[in-house]
Formats: C-alpha cells, sequence, structure tokens
C-alpha cells in the first residue's frame, strides 16, 4: 500500500443510526475518562479535537448526538485498521457488535 493511504475507521456505540437499530443495539456504557488517555498515540489532542468536530459537523445535519472520544473505542479501531492493512482490503468488522464507518482517501488529509 502507499504511504499517503489513510484509512480511517470509526466504532461508535450503539451500532445503528437514528432511523433504524439504534433503540435495539443499546450496550453498557462505554467508561469515560476526564482526559484523554495517550492521545498521542492516537495523533493529539488537536488531531482528535479537529477529527471529532469536522464528524459531528456532519452529523449535526442529520440530527444525529454527537461523537466523543473514548479510549477503548479508538483502540479497537486501531486494531482493526492493523488488521486492514495487513490484509491489503477495507471493510467493515462483521464480528463487532459496535456501529462503524470504514472510509480511505490516498493523499493529503485536511480537516
Amino acid at each position: 500500500m502507499g504511504k499517503n493511504l489513510w484509512i480511517f475507521v470509526v466504532i461508535y456505540n450503539p451500532k445503528g443510526n437514528i432511523r433504524e437499530e439504534y433503540s435495539t443495539n443499546v450496550l453498557a456504557p462505554i467508561p469515560k475518562h476526564s482526559e484523554y488517555e495517550e492521545e498521542a498515540e492516537f495523533g493529539g489532542s488537536e488531531f482528535i479535537n479537529a477529527v471529532l468536530d469536522h464528524h459531528n459537523e456532519l452529523r449535526s445535519k442529520h440530527d444525529a448526538l454527537p461523537l466523543e472520544w473514548a479510549k477503548v473505542l479508538a483502540t479497537e479501531a486501531r486494531t482493526w485498521v492493523e488488521y486492514l492493512i495487513s490484509k491489503q482490503t477495507v471493510m467493515k468488522n462483521p464480528n463487532s457488535k459496535r456501529g462503524q464507518i470504514v472510509d480511505f482517501e490516498w493523499g493529503k488529509i485536511i480537516l
């Protein structure tokens, strides 16, 4: 794979969207942390905030609730990205009980 390939995996909880599976897929709450844990591992707080702000801006156009940072979900997403890279493919995790957005882009990312 090229060095300018970006793979984005957003994992959210609960699975589903506002019109479909949301109410039937509510899982136990993800523990919240008062500070970002090991945020540098995931690109730093500036990158995290930029990605969340941009994504939540798009979600707000559909009256969807905003996403919040959760290290446990970020770690799960990173593990899935590493698997996708090893298999040279892009797809949702068929075994996940969480909602997923999986996308890829070539080139420079501008937020």
